[in-house]
């Protein structure tokens, strides 16, 4: 703007295009503050990486740092598995002995059960065998009993039929 045209302005215009200038200025200085803090960053970068080589070392450094990582993650998973095998084994082992135990125990129960059964039975048995042998002493006894009573019945059959035969 020229000189004419300030002159020609109303003291309003002046005040809005000086708040207007002072807007852009003070954005300029955030735009130039911010330009150099990157660039003082940059440079301390640059300082600090100096020449390639050094990023280069820097970069491998980082890469050295992540197989570094990777490894250790490795052998903590082995050991995880390994130490997850062992407690599987030790799982397994204890499975396995307590069904061996509990087999035993079953077999053992399982005698003592057959043993019981086999005495109760030679029990019942012996019982049975000695209630056939009563009711057979009691049966013979009977017999006997009715073979004493048939001879007298027939002594008595034959004295009377003979007396029939005689006339008597």
């Amino acid at each position: 703007m020229k000189d004419k045209d300030l002159k020609r302005m109303s003291r309003a215009e002046l005040l809005e295009l000086l708040i207007d200038k002072t807007r852009e200025n003070e954005a300029l200085h955030s735009q130039l503050d911010e330009a150099l803090a990157q660039l003082d960053d940059r440079t301390l970068k640059i300082e600090k990486a100096g020449t390639m080589a050094e990023a280069a070392l820097l970069v491998n450094g980082v890469l050295d740092a992540a197989q570094r990582a990777g490894q250790q993650y490795m052998e903590n998973m082995r050991e995880r598995w390994c130490t997850q095998e062992e407690t599987c084994e030790r799982i397994e082992e204890e499975s396995r002995a307590r069904s061996e135990r509990m087999l035993t125990e079953t077999r053992e129960r399982c005698r003592r059960m057959e043993q019981e059964t086999q005495q109760r039975c030679a029990e019942l048995y012996r019982t049975a065998e000695q209630e056939a042998n009563r009711k057979w002493d009691d049966l013979f006894a009977q017999l006997e009993q009715l073979r004493s009573e048939n001879a007298q019945l027939q002594k008595t059959l034959g004295e009377r039929d003979k007396k029939r035969k005689w006339g008597l």
